[in-house]
Parts: C-alpha cells; structure tokens; sequence
C-alpha cells in the first residue's frame, strides 16, 4: 500500500508548484491577461489547467481507495473469514470500485477446483479491470491535448488579428494620410501599431500558457499512469495469490 500512497507526493508537488507559482506570479498574469484584447482562449486555458489538477489528484485518490479495498478483502481471504463475512463485507461496499466485479467473481469460484473455463473468467475480468483504469485516463490525455490546441487557435487568432491591422495600416498610408508632416506621419505609425502588437499579444500569450498547462499536465500524468499500472500489477498479482492458496487448501484437503 505504501507503495502506491507515494503518488500522493508525486502529484501533490506539481499541484504546490502550480499554486505557489500562480501566487508568486499572479501580478504578472494578470497584467498579460489585462493587456489581451480576446482573453477567453486564456480563461478556457486557465481553467483546463485547474480541472487537470484537480482531476489527476481525484484519480490518485481513487487509486489508494481501490487498492486498499482489495487489500482489505486479501486479508479477509488470508485470515481464513467466513464466506458469509466476506459476502457481507462485499454486499456493504459501493459500486464506485472498479475491483468490485473481479472481487466478487474471486469469492464465487474461491475453495473451488478451478477449470480452464473458470480461468479464463478471471483473466478476462483482470483484463477489464485494467482496460477500466486506461479509460478512466482518457479524459485527461484530450485535456492535455486540448490545452496545446487551443494555445495554437489563441495564436492562429491573433497573427489573423495581426495581419488584418497590419493591412489596415499599410493601407492608411498608401492614400497618403498625413504624410505631408513627417512628425505626425510618425505619431501615427507608433499609435496605429498599438492594435497589431495587441493582436500579437492574443498570439503569444495564448501559446505561452497553453504550452506550460500541457507541460503540467504530462508531468501528472506521468505520475497518474504509474500509479495506474501498480494498481493493476497489485491485483493481478493478489488474485494469483488468492487462486493458489485456494488450490493449495484443495490439495490438503483431498484425502
């Protein structure tokens, strides 16, 4: 168990870091936002970030939550509880537990002779176990995705926003406004370039956070798949366990 609870500090760290970093910076990020002209794509960022968070460290939750429920049922199983006990200790738990169906198909064929049929249910169930825990990270990897893709669309927005007051601009001096006076011909050149380097701003701001949630997100999901992973070797490994001490109770039992 131990062995799964060290995510909590593999993914509770980036979290501190996160915040730490939003409180040490926050001046800085408000006055990029404030300087934006379009900030929804960074507000939409902003909060992909924040569900990310909060996501991975709800999936590390449910891992330990998952583990030590099955933990609690080997050790059942290993101190010799009745059926009725552990019927009674699965009948009592929620349907929230991914391990709920395997558990149970375990305690239905447990003191049996297991046939080859019989096997292939519980690989089969093992198998669904694990494709659940993929699963349930599938949000999070489009999270991750969408938060480099909508740093791109902030980016494609502002070049176009760019580009059109650029257009504009050459094309206020082609009619030959103001040219006439060289010192308001160039007043006006450093006023009307104010609206592209806003544009600009749109552009790089929205790429700048979009990459740096992205990044945030992977280094959770590293730790998230982990922690995954171990889950899934913890069962298999428990119910091969709990398979070969049925078989073993069988053998010294036959006369």
């Amino acid at each position: 168990m131990k062995r799964l609870q060290r995510y909590y500090l593999f993914v509770g760290i980036p979290v501190l870091v996160v915040m730490l970093g939003t409180i040490f910076f926050f001046d800085a990020i408000v006055n990029t936002v404030k300087g934006n002209p379009h900030p929804q794509i960074n507000y939409i960022i902003f909060g992909l970030i924040a569900a990310g968070c909060y996501q991975m460290t709800m999936h590390v939750i449910r891992i330990n939550k998952e583990a030590q429920h099955f933990y609690h049922y080997r050790k059942a199983v290993k101190n010799g509880a009745s059926k009725e006990d552990i019927e009674s200790m699965l009948e009592g738990a929620t349907r929230q537990y991914d391990v709920e169906l395997l558990m149970q198909l375990i305690e239905e064929l447990r003191g049996q002779s297991l046939s080859s049929v019989q096997h292939s249910a519980i690989e089969a169930e093992l198998e669904r176990f694990g494709a659940r825990q993929n699963r349930r990270l599938m949000l999070s990897n489009f999270m991750s995705g969408m938060m480099v893709g909508m740093g791109l669309l902030g980016t494609f927005i502002g070049l176009l926003g760019a580009l059109a007051e650029i257009g504009n601009l050459i094309g206020s001096f082609s009619l030959g406004a103001g040219m006439a006076d060289p010192v308001a011909a160039i007043t006006e050149l450093v006023a009307r370039l104010t609206a592209p380097m806003q544009a600009m701003g749109v552009a790089f701001s929205a790429s700048l956070f979009g990459v740096l949630g992205s990044l945030i997100m992977g280094a959770l999901m590293v730790a998230v798949r982990s922690a995954s992973s171990d889950l899934v070797a913890l069962v298999q490994s428990g119910t091969s366990l709990m398979l070969d001490i049925t078989n073993e109770d069988n053998a010294s039992a036959l006369p």
